[in-house]
């Protein structure tokens, strides 16, 4: 597949994507990225390294900055402790140039991104909630929250 044509079907993706399938793809370019930064942490490519250190980050930041603290009780206090775990192991792998705190990383990003895909591949994911009695609420970006 051509570069251009790689790009316009991931941007079609991301567009006709489910917010739970949205999370599901997060969680696969976190896992992308983590195994880019080790790879690059052993090529001693540092620029690879820091650009896919940043990607991870910020796509780890974005999974939490959408966690819903106050509906989503154990799950949600879990999910942040374990974003903080990801993101200082990311950051100690970076600054150390030693790619096994990735491992950990990548281990916990596929464990728990198995599960939201598993969440997301299921008929009722898919299917629309049933429209709101009264004015349409305002809503996010990312509606899925936990």
């Amino acid at each position: 597949m051509q570069p251009q044509n790689s790009t316009n079907y991931r941007r079609t993706q991301i567009e006709t994507a489910t917010p739970l399938q949205l999370v599901a793809l997060l969680y696969d370019g976190a896992i992308d990225n983590a195994h880019r930064a080790a790879k690059a942490i052993v090529d001693k490519d540092v620029a690879t390294k820091t650009q896919a250190v940043d990607k991870l980050l910020a796509i780890v930041g974005e999974l939490q900055s959408n966690l819903d603290m106050e509906r989503g009780g154990d799950i949600a206090r879990n999910l942040n402790a374990l974003y903080t775990y990801m993101s200082e192991q990311t950051v100690q792998a970076s600054v150390k140039l030693n790619p096994e705190p990735l491992e950990s990383v990548v281990a916990l990003l596929e464990t728990v991104g198995s599960a939201w895909r598993e969440i997301a591949s299921r008929p009722e994911a898919a299917s629309p909630a049933p429209a709101p009695q009264g004015p349409e609420p305002k809503r996010a970006q990312l509606s899925v929250r936990v």
